[in-house]
């Protein structure tokens, strides 16, 4: 076979075929170009059922498709043709001087570049290292170009464009390329990703330190050439993101041509244009080449060196050889994947020089290329080619060589030998091959930062042609285009294959696979296009050129729509990108370097950060779980930047200083979902929780009592420190100058290091110093003790009796001089000392010396930052104080185990990571002793420790629910217990509102009501999909649309305790939220609590919610802010069992009453679901089924539509009233329902009469 006729595309038959085969070639022609057609079809509907997640018939009617389009098409496409003849070649030497000169200057070049690698082997000499390489590559590129000869650029430029048609077609297509890496190029993606900021930092490193001038940079797997291109895309265009996104634009931008290149080179320029189109469009190739990340780079120089590969093995001039290996070195230079290419070009020479050996087809080729004079050439050329490759890649061998661990970090890193979530390496490897055969046409990469998460990483239209491709290579592998990408696939595929498995199938370390998946699409279209070219030759160029054109058209359309469309609103591909660091680091580049800043562990130390801010260096870590408050003097502004995951820092800000700014970042997409909370704290907001409570008493007892005086105190004020100096500091009132007073500062101390700490306390008289309840110091005079403290909260009390002189507390922190006990370190209300002690062992025994010791405010925490190394074991005690006697669930999730013990019994161990552990336990109102113990041997420690109240509550227990041990413990209260007295009672109709219709105080089935505090009323206008707003007399005030959510169903309303309106939307699944003015506040639930067409809304008395999720057969709870809080119940007939519950009510003792369609019943069951008590009901259904509201007496008042009746039962399920007319208001279709405790009144809505009725409840004696 003749190089020079490889791939080569010769359609004219063969001129001793007979006449009479030569006209029967049309009929036959159309034959194979209607089945290409069928095989085209079939892959479309294989792409259909892919799209509909049937992954077995789509595979069946894909390889029906791949075997009927390779039988049409496989042996006409006329990529090759063996020819015996034989070839030589000439080097294309220059004679005379130039000769000379250029063998010398190459000489120079190697040795040099031998000189260079033994000054990279040390850092302090990679300046002069540098310098070395450099002048050795000049040497290398002058010396070539005078020792070889090359083309006219005029030839060049005809060789690379024959025609102006081409010419055109190329620059269009490039044009669409730059669109399509440049459209909308500052706002996506909108974040900067971690590996796109720590490079940036290094470039603008490289550019503030001349000395700094890395060959690798380890963390992110780059080289420092990569990094030196961002330097100069830094310093040229601008100190932004953007610059060093322009370098992958370049990358793109250039694969496109190269792609171009190659094609033409191969097969034509027609082929060229078609892998430049396919490439420049593709959205897996876009998305790369929009950031700055390592990675396009691959198929750039992939295409690169395969078009230099192939006109050195058509035309074997050796400065082709020079611009392959110089292609080939600097592909090693960028991204890890090229290094499969390496391997699968050096698996190709092997296998093709078998085949030549061995097959009859190929052993013709193999003489011609064997023939002795062609051995000089081909050695001179592989020389050139290895001498320019290793003058490239020179300096990373280096470095690979002394700092393997380094150089392999990130590879061992993200090994599926090293790290898998399945056990079993066979069946992970197998499993992730399976996903990144299927992530081209079935489901793509999951991570949004390289695909629009699960999208097929191909359009249908590609995703079809690269498989009907891929069949046309496997049908002819002989041809060597086919053979080498065939090899180039899987190759390029175990980049991501072998890589961790949780991330399967990986685009990114698959980017090598890309010119393999562009041959076989443009392979296929190549040759259908010129199968109907040769079928359709008597009909106008029209008949191909619209077909096309539209396909063509389509596949831009497309990927453009998929990637500028549906990827940007996008949730997590647009979060993918650091958005919440972005958001963060400019905001703290806007407010400045003289704000302190406060930082959830998630944001702190992020290179995305420090890119956008970096002149921001005061930045502290957020401590978790003791957070709050913010202990520094008041001296000037603090902001929070709080991850979503830390949502209670934000909460608890806002109990702590309610007079602060907060704000809330949400995402751009349609579901606008939270990413940053920040919370902005001036210094005043500061001051404001900082310092003790100082009280002035006349004494009236000992000084140690728990009650100093039964008369309140003569004066108070907040007190910075303990250090006052009588008379000079007496207060302004009257009696204090005689000394007769006792004063108290009480509050609490906060230990910011464990250790031994010294107290002194220097008092005029008798003083007295109480920490968590122990009395320390109790005595006349200047008192001092040393004693260990927890790191933490500890509430402290300080007494001393009046007298001429100096009141002072100092303390002696560990390994710091005495001073004055600081502002920064005392607190008053509403700051406490709640949680429990943690006591942290340095071993996995829970024994020996404590390494450290903290109060915890409570149990719900990852581990960003271990307080110890690991393994450590930790144990934390104290006090778990239930605030009512009843039925808890004790919870406990941990990584990796946990123990709970309760009143000295173990409950509760883990059985495996992660896994949420309960158990049911009956306690007493009051203190009882609680022990967690948790070891910690494995990355991702978390532990996390629950509760569900008897109310039905599921939640962290809450920091005021937990006591460390303390001498004595403050007093508590008992909420009473009302006994429920049921009276009779009787209704009288005041007013009947609205009627049937869409104008403003009409109605359309209104199936809710509630009553604002002002008495206004809220009504669910359910069917004209709106909510109302009306005065107690039915005047309209406002109409609520849900804009900019618009409603779709909004039928159940309530308010609560802030007067807030609250609307279940039953379609969208979401609970709006709204001021009494009607202003949208926000909205929680949605789609992803997997409600299921829920029909009953409530509110308790805590501001909790309840959802009677009709459909899913349950009830879902919320927190009074919205957070999913747990369910209770399931489907089924059974006691404890729900069947389309459509409301729910809580009692003071916090068991539920639910109503149930279905099951024609309300029943009973407590905060965990265990039943108690049923009663039938009449018969309904849930459209419009059963509602309940508390009666002024306890009594559960019922709609019931069917049987046009409220019903009125006791709590024990007796039935007490029935009524279907009331006064002269008959009822028809009853369902809503509001009891006003403040006016009496009850509220019903009459879904077949449009109207809301009015009643006035009236009790025995009324």
């Amino acid at each position: 076979m003749s190089v020079a006729s490889i791939d080569s595309h010769s359609t004219q038959p063969h001129l001793n075929q007979p006449l009479e085969n030569s006209r029967l070639r049309p009929r036959r022609t159309l034959n194979r170009l209607a089945l290409a057609v069928v095989g085209v079809g079939f892959g479309g509907l294989g792409q259909f059922l892919f799209s509909r997640s049937s992954l077995w018939d789509g595979l069946l009617f894909y390889g029906v498709a791949a075997i009927l389009f390779a039988r049409a098409l496989a042996g006409h496409t006329a990529d090759l043709a063996i020819s015996a003849e034989p070839r030589f070649f000439n080097l294309s030497l220059r004679a005379g001087w130039r000769r000379n000169v250029g063998i010398w200057l190459l000489v120079l070049a190697l040795g040099l570049s031998f000189v260079a690698f033994d000054f990279f082997a040390n850092v302090e000499s990679y300046p002069q290292a540098w310098w070395l390489y450099l002048s050795s590559l000049g040497l290398l590129l002058g010396g070539s170009l005078l020792l070889t000869e090359g083309l006219t650029w005029p030839h060049k430029i005809h060789g690379i464009l024959p025609t102006q048609t081409v010419a055109l077609a190329l620059v269009l297509i490039m044009g669409l390329a730059l669109f399509m890496r440049l459209y909308n190029f500052t706002n996506q993606p909108f974040g900067i990703w971690y590996d796109e900021a720590e490079a940036g930092l290094e470039a603008r490193r490289m550019l503030q330190e001349p000395t700094y001038r890395p060959v690798y940079y380890p963390p992110i797997n780059v080289s420092g050439h990569f990094l030196a291109l961002y330097a100069a895309a830094l310093n040229w265009l601008g100190d932004s993101v953007h610059s060093l996104r322009l370098v992958s634009v370049l990358f793109g931008l250039g694969g496109v041509l190269a792609a171009y290149l190659f094609g033409r080179e191969l097969r034509g320029p027609r082929f060229g244009l078609i892998l430049a189109f396919l490439l420049a469009v593709a959205r897996w190739h876009v998305n790369f080449s929009r950031i700055a990340m390592t990675g396009v780079d691959a198929p750039f120089f992939e295409f690169l060196s395969l078009y230099f590969l192939t006109r050195l093995l058509r035309r074997g001039h050796l400065r082709d050889a020079l611009w392959a290996g110089l292609s080939l070195g600097g592909g090693l230079l960028f991204y890890t994947a090229f290094r499969l290419y390496w391997v699968a070009l050096f698996l190709f020479v092997i296998l093709t020089c078998l085949l030549g050996m061995t097959q009859a087809s190929w052993r013709d080729w193999w003489a011609v290329t064997l023939h002795h004079r062609n051995w000089a050439g081909h050695l001179g050329r592989l020389i050139f080619i290895a001498v320019a490759a290793w003058l490239v890649v020179m300096p990373i061998i280096q470095f690979a060589l002394s700092e393997s661990d380094a150089f392999f970090y990130r590879t061992n890193q993200i090994s599926i030998f090293t790290r898998r979530d399945q056990p079993d390496l066979i069946r992970a490897v197998w499993d992730s091959t399976q996903k990144h055969l299927l992530m081209f046409n079935y489901q793509g990469d999951s991570n949004g930062r390289h695909n629009l998460p699960g999208e097929p990483m191909l359009d249908p239209a590609m995703a079809i042609l690269a498989v009907l491709g891929l069949g046309l290579a496997l049908a002819r592998p002989r041809y060597p285009a086919n053979l080498f990408f065939l090899l180039l696939f899987p190759l390029a595929l175990a980049g991501g294959i072998f890589s961790v498995d949780f991330e399967a199938p990986q685009s990114l370390r698959s980017i090598g696979a890309m010119p393999s998946v562009i041959y076989f699409a443009g392979l296929a279209l190549a040759a259908l296009g010129q199968e109907a070219e040769k079928a359709l030759k008597p009909l106008p160029r029209l008949w191909l050129l619209l077909p096309a054109a539209a396909l063509l058209s389509f596949i831009l359309a497309f990927n453009a729509y998929t990637y500028f469309v549906r990827q940007a609103r996008d949730f997590a591909s647009w979060n993918a990108f650091s958005a919440p660091e972005t958001l963060v680091g400019r905001k703290m580049a806007q407010l400045g370097p003289d704000t302190l800043y406060y930082l959830s562990p998630f944001f702190a130390g992020h290179p995305t950060l420090r890119f956008l801010a970096p002149e921001v260096k005061r930045q502290r870590i957020l401590t978790i779980p003791d957070a709050l408050p913010i202990r520094e003097l008041p001296n000037r502004p603090v902001v929070l930047f709080i991850h979503p995951d830390d949502l209670w820092i934000f909460e608890e800000a806002e109990r702590i200083y309610p007079n602060a700014n907060f704000e809330i970042a949400s995402s751009p997409t349609e579901d606008q979902t939270p990413i940053v909370y920040l919370v902005d704290l001036q210094p005043l907001n500061l001051a404001s929780v900082q310092g003790l409570q100082l009280r002035y008493f006349k004494p009236g007892g000992d000084i140690s009592s728990d009650i100093l005086s039964e008369e309140p105190p003569f004066h108070s004020e907040r007190a910075l420190s303990v250090n006052l100096t009588w008379p000079a500091d007496l207060p302004p009132s009257p009696g204090a100058e005689t000394f007769d007073f006792v004063a108290e500062w009480s509050g609490i101390l906060y230990a910011q290091r464990y250790g031994p700490y010294s107290l002194r306390l220097i008092t005029p008289g008798k003083g007295l110093l109480e920490l968590d309840g122990n009395i320390i110091f109790d005595d006349e005079g200047e008192q001092l003790t040393g004693l260990p403290l927890a790191q933490g909260n500890h509430s402290i009390r300080v007494r001393a009796e009046g007298g001429p002189g100096q009141v002072a507390l100092f303390w002696q922190q560990p390994g710091k001089g005495e001073t004055f006990v600081p502002q920064w370190a005392l607190y008053a209300p509403p700051i406490t000392n709640h949680g429990l002690l943690a006591t942290f062992y340095p071993n996995d025994r829970w024994q020996g010396r404590p390494a450290l010791q903290r109060i915890d405010p409570f149990l719900d925490m990852y581990f960003h930052f271990t307080p110890l190394p690991r393994p450590y074991t930790v144990e934390w005690t104290g006090s778990l104080d239930a605030p009512q006697s009843g039925l808890y669930r004790l919870g406990l999730r941990a990584v990796p185990e946990a123990q709970l013990s309760l009143d000295g019994k173990l409950l509760l161990t883990t059985l495996a990571p992660n896994q949420n552990i309960e158990a049911a336990v009956t306690l007493e109102a009051g203190l009882h002793d609680l022990s967690v113990r948790f070891k910690d041997n494995t990355d991702r420690s978390s532990i996390y420790l629950t509760w569900t109240t008897p109310a039905g509550v599921r939640e962290p227990i809450p920091s005021q629910n937990l006591w460390p041990p303390l001498g004595r413990y403050p007093p508590r209260t008992t909420p009473p217990i009302t006994n429920t007295q049921v009276q009779s009672l009787s209704l009288n109709w005041l007013d009947s509102l609205g009627g049937p219709g869409s104008e403003p105080g009409q109605f359309f089935e209104p199936r809710d009501v509630a009553v604002l505090r002002d008495g206004n009323l809220v009504v669910a206008d359910t069917v004209n999909r709106r909510v109302q707003l009306l005065t107690a007399q039915g005047v309209p005030l406002k109409i609520l649309t849900g804009d900019p959510f618009p409603f779709e169903e909004p039928l159940a309303v309530e308010v609560n305790s802030r007067d807030e309106i609250l609307v279940l939307d039953s379609t969208l699944q979401w609970v709006y939220r709204y001021d009494s003015a009607g202003n949208l506040l926000d909205r929680f639930g949605g789609p992803t609590v997997f409600l299921f067409h829920p029909r009953g809304l409530t509110v308790f008395d805590d501001d909790s919610v309840a959802v009677a999720d009709t459909g899913s057969s349950r009830l879902a709870l919320f927190s009074a802010n919205g957070i999913p809080a747990g369910s209770i119940g399931g489907l089924g007939t059974g006691p404890g069992q729900f069947n389309e519950p459509t409301d729910v009510l809580r009692d003071a003792q916090g068991t539920y009453y639910v109503a149930e369609a279905e099951n024609n019943r309300v029943q009973r069951v407590d905060a965990t679901g265990n039943p108690l008590l049923q009663w039938a009901i009449p018969d309904g259904y849930a459209f419009n089924g059963p509602h309940l509201t508390f009666g002024p007496d306890g009594s559960i008042f019922m709609t019931e539509s069917q049987s046009r009746s409220l019903y009125r039962y006791g709590p024990d399920g007796s039935l007490l009233d029935q009524w279907q007319t009331i006064d002269s208001v008959n009822l028809a279709g009853p369902v809503g329902i509001y009891f006003d405790a403040l006016t009496s009144r009850l509220y019903l809505t009459d879904v077949l009469t449009h109207q809301v009725h009015i009643f006035e409840v009236q009790t025995n004696g009324e």
